[in-house]
């Protein structure tokens, strides 16, 4: 075996990673994810710097990409192109969970005239997979399908968080290392584990400007015939529009009355 070979084959050991695992592949992903909206436009050197990758790593996937079709270049610069909504579409096309809750989130956003959203867990993070607005409400990039936050500092994140065994809750506390996302985030463990016992005892959580300033929102969790927490749907909206008692008394319950209709399969 020649001695990148071993180096591979040491790592993947090390990572606990089978053989068939496709390093290539897992970096040419991490390069797409590099990009965000504070870097939408990257250099090799701000590339690899970002994924602690060596430049000619960093520009054998890019050069892949640009030649797959995702990335584009004018020679110095890389960004993305629209064809990496492919790869969102598919798992949004191949999803019950979109396809069911996209209608109903469409309805409550008309008719509560807020926000609505629906979201999974992902690794210690929730991940909208609908969103909706109002036509009259401008989301920006709180709009985006696909985006991403701490689960700890959202509504929907706690509620979601309340899924997890008291094991697993246990488990995700220990790692939890909590960051301010704004002057009203809760960083101390007491009280996010507090938090989450509250959302799993009623079903639902609050949050009001811990992710977002300016934002408020309340989430129910979602089950499947067999109990097991699949994803939840929450109201969000500007505090100087939507209080927390208009959120309380309109808001959630009509969220809790289309949650009791929901009957999600087993399998979902």
């Amino acid at each position: 075996m020649s001695r990148l070979g071993t180096e591979h084959a040491v790592n993947r050991k090390a990572a606990k990673r089978p053989a068939e695992y496709l390093e290539g592949l897992a970096r040419g992903l991490s390069v797409i994810s590099a990009f965000s909206k504070d870097s939408p436009r990257m250099t090799l050197a701000a590339a690899g710097k970002t994924l602690g990758l060596p430049r000619a790593t960093v520009r054998r996937a890019l050069i892949t990409l640009e030649i797959l079709g995702y990335v584009e270049t004018d020679g110095r610069l890389f960004w993305l192109t629209p064809k990496v909504l492919e790869l969102a579409g598919a798992y949004l096309l191949s999803n019950m969970l979109s396809t069911l809750f996209q209608p109903l989130c469409d309805k409550l956003a008309s008719e509560l005239d807020t926000g609505i959203s629906v979201a999974v867990l992902h690794q210690d993070e929730i991940v909208f997979i609908v969103r909706s607005y109002p036509n009259h409400l401008f989301s920006g990039d709180r709009g985006i399908v696909g985006s991403r936050l701490p689960a700890f500092s959202t509504a929907l994140g706690r509620v979601l968080l309340t899924g997890l065994s008291d094991s697993e809750l246990s488990d995700y506390m220990k790692r939890l290392v909590p960051k301010d996302m704004t002057t009203f985030t809760k960083t101390k463990k007491k009280d996010i584990r507090e938090e989450i016992e509250l959302a799993r005892k009623r079903g639902y959580a609050f949050a009001s400007q811990e992710a977002n300033i300016g934002f408020r929102s309340v989430a129910v969790s979602l089950r499947r015939f067999d109990g097991k927490t699949v994803t939840a749907l929450s109201a969000s909206g500007r505090v100087e529009l939507i209080s927390e008692k208009v959120m309380r008394s309109t808001m959630l319950p009509r969220l809790l009355e289309e949650r009791d209709k929901i009957k999600l399969p087993s399998s979902g």
